[in-house]
């Protein structure tokens, strides 16, 4: 399938502290590549330098069963689909005794593949003692 569409997106300047927090907010470089591409700003005829964030390895069947593409995102659109918490996310898959596999799924992999497993619960351990430590 060779889909390409316009996506409505937002653009900041970010140093390099931010830029490291983003990766790891977008599992860079596990799941995703972090590539630059030039976009247009929507109503300023410019084109721009950004870093996008895109899936390394593309898997077909992350179509089946998902819900119609958004062209744009707000958390409480018509869509159903509020935005929820990474800390919270995280916390959900740690209790999760049938051992959900964010990898998995992403990748297009069987979940019993014990190095997706192993990094989901690693990316969600992370990502909750980052919730923890921004606490205190």
């Amino acid at each position: 399938m060779n889909l390409i569409k316009r996506i409505e997106g937002e653009v900041y300047e970010v140093d390099q502290e931010k830029l490291m927090i983003l990766d790891d907010l977008e599992a860079y470089p596990t799941l995703y590549d972090r590539k630059v591409e030039m976009i247009e700003l929507k109503g300023r005829n410019e084109h721009v330098e950004a870093y996008m964030y895109l899936l390394r390895k593309w898997n077909e069947k992350i179509f089946e069963g998902a819900t119609e593409m958004l062209e744009s995102y707000t958390s409480l659109g018509p869509h159903g689909r509020p935005y929820v918490d990474r800390y919270l996310r995280a916390s959900q898959m740690l209790d999760d005794k049938e051992g959900y596999d964010l990898y998995s799924e992403v990748l297009g992999q069987h979940a019993t593949q014990l190095q997706t497993r192993l990094l989901t619960k690693q990316k969600a351990q992370h990502d909750l003692n980052d919730s923890t430590a921004k606490q205190l």
